[in-house]
């Protein structure tokens, strides 16, 4: 078990060889302007950053935009400079984060943590709240190991936030004793950061505890961490206790209880996730009949009755409850023939789940069809046409590009994200890299992250 420390890498100058091979993905000028410096001297330090780098490290966002319409205009907006620039801006955010909200903000870049773990690191040391939310995106990034951090706990540190770090990574056995009381501490943090540990290192000792907290933790997210954790402990007694859950818990409860089954699968939850899927309503039903049709042998009468209760919510279900279905079911002729039957659905939310699947599953005809249909939505004014416009985008079909060429520039804060992200996943980072000098810090860091995690 490591003490704890500074994670991130230090830092290595490349070789001549390497540098000269990163150059690939500058821009033309940029890149035969280095080379000749690297001709030069190598060993040296690096080429000097480009404008737009500089204007987000001094997170400057009217130069910054100037900068990076310059670069479009003359072609060194490559998709190199546009992680660069993506980089500069989530570091700058992460090293100016303060209070609630910065943590909060800090907490949505567990995708491209990678890349930022410096910049973490960094923040680590500052020692607040932000410092604590640092590391638990680093943790949950997998970036350091999952007891980095015990010690806040084993010292009872004053700070809540580093205290919930600590409990979170007490995933020892010798930990146990110190662990068990802080799924009954009186933040809610501390007592989430518990349960999740006992998710991650499940102990039989642990039951009683485990099974208050799922009763009577007044946090819904704990109650599920707790139901997940019954199952991870893996007894028919288990199975039974979240059986009692059920008949009281709320859908999302529903869904970590059969999860929870999931675990015990060969020990009790297999008939107990058959039991919730044919008898009971809701998502609840729909996630067991998920987890039953996963986990069932092929061909068996489980996997038969999963596949029916799954084929009777995309047909008959709520909207929610058939979208949850349709993106969640596995693959069959009965499953592929409710979801063509919902493709023209009057409910474009339905419609949009169904051929969005139909795309991934079929070929041919059917496979253009499904996206001419996502197409006709996304062009549309209904309000779920900036979703079929994401689907597309996630398919891959450039006919979006214009559509979101538009949408990038709407007055919503959410709009602009929305399409730029979708531009990250047909691989045009470029064109989502405009929208890094927006003036809402919620949207340029969602781009950043989304532009750096693609890079990954």
């Amino acid at each position: 078990m490591r003490e704890i420390s500074k994670t991130g890498s230090p830092s290595v100058e490349p070789t001549g060889l390497a540098r000269v091979s990163a150059l690939r993905s500058l821009p033309s000028l940029r890149r035969l302007s280095c080379i000749a410096s690297v001709a030069l001297a190598l060993g040296l330090a690096g080429c000097a950053s480009s404008p737009a780098v500089q204007a987000a490290r001094a997170r400057d966002w009217a130069r910054l935009d100037k900068a990076l319409a310059s670069e479009e205009k003359s072609g060194e907006l490559d998709r190199g400079e546009a992680r660069d620039v993506a980089k500069a801006v989530a570091v700058g955010e992460i090293a100016s984060a303060k209070g609630d909200d910065g943590a909060k903000l800090v907490l949505t870049l567990v995708p491209c943590a990678s890349p930022l773990e410096g910049a973490l690191s960094d923040r680590f040391d500052k020692g607040d709240d932000v410092a604590a939310a640092s590391a638990s995106v680093m943790l949950s990034a997998s970036l350091v190991d999952k007891d980095e951090y015990a010690s806040f706990a084993r010292k009872g540190d004053s700070r809540p936030l580093f205290r919930a770090l600590g409990a979170r990574s007490l995933v020892e056995s010798d930990d146990l004793g110190i662990r068990r009381p802080l799924f009954r501490d009186l933040d809610e943090r501390v007592r989430l950061g518990a349960l999740t540990a006992a998710i991650d290192f499940a102990s039989p000792d642990d039951f009683d505890a485990v099974w208050e907290a799922a009763r009577l933790d007044p946090l819904p997210t704990a109650r599920g961490a707790a139901a997940r954790a019954l199952g991870r402990i893996g007894s028919p007694r288990g199975v039974t206790a979240l059986r009692d859950l059920w008949t009281r818990a709320e859908p999302e409860l529903r869904e970590a209880i059969a999860d929870g089954w999931g675990a015990t699968f060969d020990v009790g939850g297999k008939e107990a996730l058959r039991w919730a899927a044919e008898n009971e309503t809701g998502q609840g039903a729909i996630a067991a009949a998920v987890e039953l049709a996963r986990r069932a042998p092929d061909g068996s009468a489980e996997e038969a009755a999963a596949l029916g209760v799954l084929t009777r919510a995309i047909k008959l279900g709520t909207r929610t409850e058939r979208v949850f279905a349709m993106t969640s079911a596995p693959a069959s002729p009965d499953i592929l023939s409710a979801l063509r039957d919902a493709k023209g659905d009057s409910d474009a939310g339905v419609a949009i789940a169904a051929n969005g699947r139909l795309y991934r599953e079929l070929a041919g005809a059917e496979r253009k069809a499904a996206a001419d249909k996502l197409l006709e939505i996304a062009k549309s004014d209904l309000a779920e046409a900036a979703r079929a416009q994401s689907e597309l985008a996630s398919i891959g079909d450039m006919r979006v590009v214009p559509l979101l060429s538009k949408a990038i520039g709407s007055k919503s804060g959410f709009s602009r994200a929305l399409a730029a992200r979708a531009f990250v996943s047909l691989g045009q980072s470029p064109k989502a890299a405009r929208i890094l000098s927006d003036r809402d810090v919620d949207v340029r860091t969602q781009v950043a992250c989304a532009i750096l995690a693609q890079h990954e």
